[in-house]
């Protein structure tokens, strides 16, 4: 079935926001809607998501479809997208978050307008506490302009909000995003920004992320159970980044945006850390260490740059003692509280 866009919507228990989601995606203009694949993956929720779903389903036919599938993580969810999406385009919208209706639709006629591989725009930020919205602005590349890749590597970084890639270029290259695993967000922006030749930034605020609150970040509970899996996220980065560069060493371009993205994420892991209290602190800084050797034997080039992140240097430097590490989460808590 030919569609123009495929919304894929990782769904785990989200029965209280997914009709909201899908229908912020039914656009008045039924032959621009029937232009639409919502995909909802239902990933082994415990709620009513799956109930709600099949009616949403069975309320827009031919428009939204689901998928059932067992529980495996957000990764599993988008490699249903990309191995079932039937548009010519996939976005990812998770089934808490919504898009605008309005630039949904003026989303869809430039895409049926336009061939460049990933088509960007603008987001924003919603804040469930005080119901403020806040613009996300994707880049500093100029709107309405298809442009190359080599041209734009250090003035956009590809995310998951922002972006619509064409589904067969996810399709066939040879990785898979990561299942069972948090923090798989990256490995989807990193392929993204691998496949792709060209790109369109649009003058749109399309997609609407909901956070608890401003400043919001990922708890410390949140580290302390899936630091592992950051880790994990980190060394198939690293695995990305070697077979691009001995396999393809002439695209400069596209080893050095790769390079930048995945160092960013190899050296945040050294500050997962900082909030852990005492124990966990210790038991991290453990992991910490036995990282730190596999990042210098899988990727020894992004080990030298993760040297450039100050509280990764202090890490090296004092052979990862507690006594710095705690210091250093004590200074963090100052400026924060400044």
């Amino acid at each position: 079935m030919d569609k123009l866009l495929t919304i894929v919507i990782p769904s785990y228990n989200v029965e209280t926001t997914l009709r909201q989601t899908v229908e912020s995606m039914l656009v008045p203009n039924i032959k621009l809607r029937n232009m639409l694949d919502i995909l909802i993956v239902n990933d082994g929720s415990k709620d009513g998501t799956l109930q709600l779903a099949r009616q949403l389903e069975a309320d827009n036919p031919g428009v939204v479809r689901v998928w059932n599938k067992e529980n495996g993580g957000h990764g599993s969810t988008i490699n249903v997208g990309i191995d079932h999406g039937y548009g010519k385009y996939m976005k990812v919208v998770d089934g808490d978050d919504w898009l605008e209706t309005d630039a949904l639709e003026k989303f869809l006629k430039a895409l049926s307008e336009t061939d460049a591989d990933v088509v960007a725009t603008d987001y924003y930020h919603y804040y469930m506490d005080s119901g403020k919205k806040e613009i996300v602005i994707s880049s500093k590349l100029p709107y309405g302009k298809k442009l190359k890749f080599s041209d734009i590597e250090n003035q956009y970084t590809f995310f998951m909000h922002s972006l619509a890639v064409k589904t067969n270029l996810m399709r066939n290259q040879p990785h898979r995003i990561d299942e069972h695993c948090y923090y798989v967000d990256v490995e989807y922006d990193t392929l993204a920004a691998l496949v792709c030749e060209t790109v369109l930034y649009l003058d749109l605020k399309l997609y609407v992320y909901r956070l608890s609150f401003a400043g919001q970040s990922v708890s410390v509970e949140g580290w302390i159970k899936h630091y592992k899996e950051h880790e994990r996220v980190v060394l198939t980065l690293v695995d990305w980044y070697n077979k691009l560069a001995s396999s393809d060493p002439k695209r400069t371009d596209k080893i050095a945006y790769a390079e930048k993205r995945i160092v960013r994420s190899a050296g945040g892991h050294y500050k997962i850390g900082l909030d852990f209290p005492k124990k966990e602190m210790k038991k991290f800084l453990k992991h910490l260490k036995e990282y730190n050797l596999k990042l210098k034997q899988t990727g020894a080039k992004v080990y030298e740059l993760s040297k450039c992140d100050i509280v990764a240097k202090i890490c090296m430097i004092t052979n990862f003692s507690y006594f710095c590490y705690f210091i250093i989460g004590i200074l963090k808590k100052i400026k924060k509280g400044m």
